[in-house]
């Protein structure tokens, strides 16, 4: 299989970027510098730097419909494992590698606070994370797909665990959930097998063209979309995450919520756009149905539950219940511009959540607390955080001209191209709860006396360290970017990838 481009870049050296490069560094980093800080963190660095730059190279390469194939060792599927990306594959690529440097950058000076002694131990289960969720966006094969999928949720209950205490309880219902998630994936990949003699994906899809509606076809399908679900917090199998956002260390709250679930959400597309849709559609249609519902049932709840919160990572975890229905939302009805509006929404969340999460690790840096109450008087004392607040919250209401607007308005579109007008309202009621429950951030933000009498600085100063600030004000900017150029990215990216191009206007699976 050769690359994309001739001349551009020999195929190989993507994937190993993205994937290797990472697994490197965190052994590197579990072999050579366990007590050593610095130099993990340099490392640390180091690889997510050239996991950006392979990141960035698969973008270029895959816009405007390109496709990088490779086939380790030369082996062609079914045989071989290969690694196919696409247009929103590097885009997502890019997401990972993109918040995962941000949060590296960020995470010294808080970690110093909250793991003052597993520092190193950190980094190197966080590029095993990097690691898996990349390999989840490139895999052409369902069971390596499984694979990454366990390596990045061993990490991720390790990160969610290192913080003692309660999150060690977070992190075991995590894994009990993420357990269970994974066995109905498998479940799922087991009959497609069975019924295909092939995990390829593109090989399934093929294979699927002969064989007729079954019971265990439907099997396979629903199996799959529960597991995936699980994955995804779809609601209501979002048990585990608002516990592990809360409890996690800061830095490991921004990873995990930034990316986590958005990987599990395309892995949720491709299986059903790319491997079963294309011979079996009307099987989808019952599957499309009951991911709409839940995915409202999700906007709704998870934005009631927001407005209820006082901590302020508890209510950016429920926050992200309700976007992840949104995403849901734009999978289930399956035309084009909602799953434009989902695969956008994937990359305006990641960026606006881990945004958030590290503005407000920044606050348990600096005051000591993350409840609503400790905002006060934080356009003054953190004016250029509490900047980058407005701009990620004003991205998750979904207000112009940030990334937020664009996925909300492709969503509404295919609402409306599906004549589906009461979703619509669910929208838009939803959009009017997160104005809601943000508004009263601003207000105790800009409009609130300053008193931090129960809650004594950590740290005095104005402002946070370069560091910490940089990466904030990095994630705020992209933001605006992704909301400015929304069309290039759209129609160079998304709509020109084979999964998306092959999707009707205002049809539904």
């Amino acid at each position: 299989m050769q690359p994309h481009r001739e001349g551009f870049v020999d195929a190989a050296l993507i994937p190993v970027g993205l994937v290797v490069v990472p697994l490197t560094g965190a052994l590197l980093i579990a072999a050579t510098s366990i007590g050593a800080t610095r130099r993990a963190h340099a490392l640390t660095v180091i690889t997510s730097g050239i996991n950006l730059a392979a990141a960035l190279g698969a973008l270029i390469a895959c816009s405007d419909g390109g496709v990088i194939e490779y086939a380790y060792g030369g082996w062609r599927p079914p045989f071989g494992i290969a690694v196919r990306i696409d247009g929103i594959g590097a885009l997502i690529a890019a997401l990972i590698a993109g918040v995962a440097l941000a949060v590296f950058i960020y995470s010294p000076q808080i970690l110093r606070v909250e793991l003052p002694r597993d520092e190193p131990s950190f980094f190197a289960m966080s590029l095993l994370l990097v690691a898996a969720l990349q390999g989840m966006a490139v895999t052409a094969d369902l069971f390596n797909l499984y694979v990454f999928l366990e390596i990045g949720s061993l990490a991720a209950y390790t990160l969610v665990a290192v913080g003692g205490g309660v999150a060690t309880l977070a992190s075991f219902r995590y894994l009990l959930i993420g357990t269970v998630g994974a066995s109905f994936y498998l479940l799922g990949v087991a009959y497609l097998f069975a019924l295909t003699g092939s995990l390829n994906g593109a090989d399934i899809a093929q294979a699927l063209m002969e064989v007729a509606p079954s019971a265990a076809l439907v099997a396979a399908v629903v199996f799959l979309a529960i597991g995936l679900g699980l994955k995804m917090a779809i609601f209501p199998m979002h048990g585990w995450l608002p516990d592990a956002y809360t409890y996690a260390p800061s830095a490991a709250s921004a990873l995990i919520a930034g990316l986590m679930t958005k990987v599990s959400a395309l892995a949720l597309l491709r299986v059903l756009y790319g491997v079963i849709q294309p011979a079996h559609r009307s099987l989808l249609l019952p599957i499309g149905d009951v991911i709409v519902i839940l995915g409202c049932a999700g906007i709704v709840v998870g934005s009631l539950m927001a407005v209820a919160q006082r901590d302020l990572k508890r209510l950016l975890a429920y926050s992200s219940i309700a976007h992840l229905g949104f995403i849901a939302l734009g999978l289930g009805i399956g035309n084009r511009d909602a799953v434009t509006g989902a695969v956008f929404n994937m990359v305006a969340h990641g960026v606006a959540k881990a945004t958030l999460f590290l503005i407000v690790g920044g606050m348990t840096y600096r005051l000591g607390s993350r409840s609503v109450k400790s905002l006060a008087g934080l356009g003054r004392s953190m004016p250029l955080s509490a900047a980058a607040l407005v701009i990620a919250a004003f991205s998750m209401i979904g207000l112009p001209p940030t990334a937020g607007f664009t996925a909300k308005w492709y969503l509404i579109m295919g609402c409306l191209e599906a004549d589906r007008p009461d979703l619509f309202a669910v929208v838009v009621a939803s959009t009017l709860l997160s104005a809601w429950y943000f508004l009263r951030l601003f207000e105790a933000a800009f409009f609130s006396a300053e008193d931090h009498s129960a809650d004594e600085p950590l740290r005095a100063g104005w402002e946070l360290p370069v560091s910490m600030l940089a990466p904030i004000a990095a994630g705020a900017a992209a933001l605006i970017a992704l909301g400015l150029a929304n069309q290039t990215v759209i129609v160079r990216l998304i709509e020109s990838s084979a999964l998306v191009a092959g999707l009707a206007r205002g049809a539904t699976p």
